[in-house]
């Protein structure tokens, strides 16, 4: 939607200062996506073991997870941000514009942290609907505003991630609603703490996850280096293809996520063919 919005009603300066960086803002989502895996495994195998206690404190931990890595990210990320586009090369003409749209992003990083995890969450439990609508809701918020804040208040690319934000703001707020309904996975202020075993687990899955997911991220961030030197024009042109790709690698993560929460609760559960059968069908899902 950003880049759409920025190409059509601003130009390819402004798509260059959303683009240009995009990598940048990928190698973030890419690791705590990866982390939230973690959540997703882990709490699908307490399911499995049908151990309530042990879910409310995955549950509550992966919380607290939440909010120290969203603290993290936005103090480094908006203190970092004009090194971080110096260091891709962004075209002196897009700069300010780039600088401006990451500290916004950074800043409503932690709507995305709480989304994201809130909905490892409920997929653990086979809750994948749900965390659907909420993003397809907020999706169409921000469209909508991105529209408004580029064409009534003229704010460019930084009324552009401030509409982002404000669309993760949304999703967070339904997410966390939608988590109150169920009583396994309702979260409770008093109940905030960190349980080892399952702080252990969540990381020893989700960082390599997360890592592997830095290493892809890593890899564009060269390749957008060597096309931000050509310019504002090829910036603009190679986040136009990007896209496609990454509406190709969604349909494949999205096997690969259901396959965690079926494989995770069946494997707790003892029943190893059925886990047999799940990779099986997955991996060819995957493949066609």
């Amino acid at each position: 939607t950003d880049a759409i919005v920025a190409g059509r009603l601003l130009g390819s300066t402004e798509l260059a200062a959303i683009g240009g960086v995009a990598p940048l803002t990928a190698l973030f989502i890419s690791f705590f996506v990866g982390v939230s895996i973690g959540t997703n495994a882990t709490i699908a195998i307490r399911i499995g073991q049908g151990d309530r206690s042990k879910i409310r404190a995955a549950v509550h931990t992966t919380a607290v997870i939440a909010i120290v890595s969203a603290v993290l990210v936005t103090v480094i990320g908006i203190a970092i941000a004009g090194f971080l586009v110096d260091s891709v090369g962004i075209p002196d003409e897009a700069r300010a514009e780039s600088v401006s749209y990451l500290r916004i992003y950074f800043a409503g990083v932690a709507f995305f942290l709480v989304f994201n995890f809130g909905s490892a969450i409920l997929r653990a439990n086979g809750d994948t609907r749900r965390p659907l609508y909420a993003l397809a809701i907020s999706a169409v918020v921000n469209a909508v505003l991105d529209i408004f804040a580029v064409s009534v208040l003229h704010l460019g690319a930084a009324g552009i991630a401030a509409a982002t934000v404000a669309a993760y703001a949304l999703a967070a707020v339904a997410i966390v609603m939608l988590m109150h309904e169920e009583e396994d996975f309702r979260l409770n202020v008093r109940e905030l703490r960190v349980d080892k075993r399952a702080l252990h687990q969540i990381l020893y899955i989700g960082v390599p996850s997360g890592l592997q997911g830095v290493v892809f991220a890593v890899s564009n961030i060269i390749i957008q280096t060597s096309i931000n030197s050509f310019g504002t024009d090829a910036i603009a042109g190679s986040t136009a293809a990007l896209n496609f790709e990454y509406y190709t690698y969604f349909i494949i993560n999205a096997f690969s996520q259901a396959a965690i929460t079926f494989v995770g609760q069946n494997f707790a559960a003892g029943n190893l063919s059925r886990c047999d059968k799940i990779v099986a069908w997955s991996m060819g899902l995957s493949l066609g």
